[in-house]
């Protein structure tokens, strides 16, 4: 054997490593298989659970103030009375989309909250802030109203929903709270598991394949 050159490798190996390759291609197969195979049948039967709303990625939440994935349209409280179309805008909040950038003359608002604010089983024209927001405008002329509204949030982790929203420049910030808040203080924050379930999007293998999991009934 010549100096520097890697000895050769033994021709028993060779078919025990085939086996191995051999072994992971087909346990990576019938996984699949199995997987498509549960997503067709939960979907036939009826047991898909409904669509709802995604909270942003790691990459989402460092480009846009709200907490929710931008440009999402959902169908909520399915087979309810109460079933209605949510949109979150561009921005991460709920409602109709606004410009980042306040134009010259308007009056904005950024309306901070748990469910009440959000508008929990409501009509996106029909939440607090959009009520708020037809109000003032036959009032007074221009007037946006931010929906910074999650359900679940308390007082403890509203003020980081506060901080992110003042990049929009409001004149005016509304924070809804309720009595039950202060018994929730104790609680571990809204904001920190939302913080927490980012870390896990954005970790391999679960980055790569999310966006496509997401979508499915066994996710």
């Amino acid at each position: 054997m010549k100096s520097g050159n890697a000895p050769p490798v033994s021709p028993s190996l060779k078919p025990a490593w085939r086996r191995v390759a051999a072994n992971l291609a087909l346990a990576t197969l019938g996984v699949t298989v199995a997987l498509v195979a549960s997503e067709v049948l939960i979907r036939l039967i009826g047991a898909a659970p409904p669509p709802g709303l995604f909270t942003a990625t790691e990459q989402e939440f460092e480009r846009v103030p709200g907490l929710f994935g931008p440009n999402q349209t959902v169908t909520e409280a399915v087979g309810t009375r109460f079933e209605h179309a949510t949109h979150i805008d561009s921005l991460g909040y709920r409602g109709a989309d606004f410009p980042r950038a306040k134009p010259d003359g308007e009056v904005r608002i950024l309306y901070v909250g748990d469910s009440f604010t959000y508008g929990h089983n409501v009509r996106d024209g029909e939440t607090l802030p959009a009520q708020l927001a037809s109000a003032l405008k036959a009032a007074c002329g221009s007037a946006a109203v931010v929906n910074a509204g999650i359900s679940g949030t308390t007082i403890a982790g509203q003020d980081e929903m506060i901080r992110r929203g003042l990049s929009l420049n409001p004149d005016l910030v509304i924070l809804m709270y309720h009595e039950n808040d202060i018994d929730e203080l104790a609680y571990s924050r809204i904001c920190d598991q939302l913080a927490e379930n980012r870390r896990i999007k954005s970790r391999f293998p679960v980055s790569i394949a999310y966006r496509l999991l997401r979508e499915s009934a066994i996710w």
